[in-house]
């Protein structure tokens, strides 16, 4: 089903999309008096400008497809909270989510983004398993994703900010001897849970990573910046993209203080492996740190 333009369900009609596969070129909105009943269908948004959706009373999608090709960004604009239950695909333009008007995928997998086509703000995911955030900014993509949840539910919501993370000169020296000043990620979640963390990077020169394998991931815990060890890491054949995952296994729980049991002087490769105690509802921020800056500058201020 094409539509060149614009869908606005309301005054107590209903849109059936059963299995079908609805192009958009303009905006969907449904009001409180309008039904979306989404079946197994998947909503396209191609259009060439600015679109927006919205879903009042907060209806679920199944599959989203994200083509829109505005040269303005961000293409894709949240009017209410979008719930997907299927897949997120994102092939081409940014879609903006917010606390207020949020993304939220309940249970839903998703590709991980490109260039091209991520989300923009706080992105939250309902589920269990592994999962990549396909999160950025402005400026660029710049994935988050959790591992080693096991079978255990979660209600994560994720956010890259392009800004100087909090207390970025207060560090544990011992484990980490700098960190980015330029980037960070931000989690929260409303239950408990135990993860590692995958940290993306899609532009080394912004980011000034040159070796993967003198990475760690930070964390900050009460008011200072701690190594969570090195689990891993990849880089891209030309070195602009790579990824570094967390060594230590990181505890979020709900309605706790914001505390660490890291241990102290152990290298970086061999920390604990068991579950620390971390952050409380507020969330959690972690970013790129290195043992090594002569390796590995990370940047101090913008460039």
């Amino acid at each position: 089903i094409k539509v060149a333009g614009s869908i606005n369900v309301k005054n107590y009609t209903t849109l059936a999309a059963g299995s079908h596969t609805i192009s958009l070129g303009g905006n969907l909105t449904i009001t409180t008096y309008g039904d979306f009943i989404n079946g197994t269908s998947t909503l396209e948004l191609n259009g060439s400008e600015k679109q927006i959706l919205s879903i009042t009373p907060n209806r679920a999608l199944y599959n989203l497809t994200i083509n829109n090709s505005s040269p303005t960004s961000p293409q894709i604009d949240l009017g209410s909270g979008i719930k997907v239950t299927g897949n997120l695909n994102l092939i081409k333009g940014k879609l903006h989510s917010t606390s207020s008007s949020r993304l939220i995928l309940a249970g839903a997998k998703s590709t991980i983004g490109n260039a091209d086509s991520y989300v923009i703000g706080e992105m939250e995911r309902d589920g269990s398993g592994d999962f990549v955030f396909p999160i950025g900014s402005e400026r660029g993509l710049a994935q988050i994703g959790i591992s080693g949840t096991g079978a255990t539910s979660y209600f994560m919501v994720a956010e890259y900010r392009n800004s100087k993370p909090q207390a970025a000169g207060i560090l544990d020296e011992a484990n980490v001897q700098k960190i980015s000043h330029l980037e960070s990620w931000h989690l929260s979640n409303k239950n408990d849970i135990d993860a590692k963390l995958t940290l993306y990077w899609n532009d080394s020169e912004y980011s000034e990573i040159t070796n993967k394998d003198e990475l760690l991931v930070a964390v900050l815990s009460g008011g200072k910046w701690y190594s969570y060890g090195f689990g891993g890491s990849t880089m891209s054949g030309d070195g602009k993209a790579g990824t570094v995952t967390s060594g230590n296994v990181i505890k979020i729980k709900k309605g706790s203080s914001t505390s660490s049991t890291m241990r102290q002087g152990v290298s970086r490769r061999t920390l604990a492996s068991a579950p620390v105690a971390l952050a409380d509802e507020g969330g959690v921020n972690v970013t790129f740190g290195t043992k090594r800056p002569d390796i590995n500058p990370l940047p101090i201020e913008l460039i």
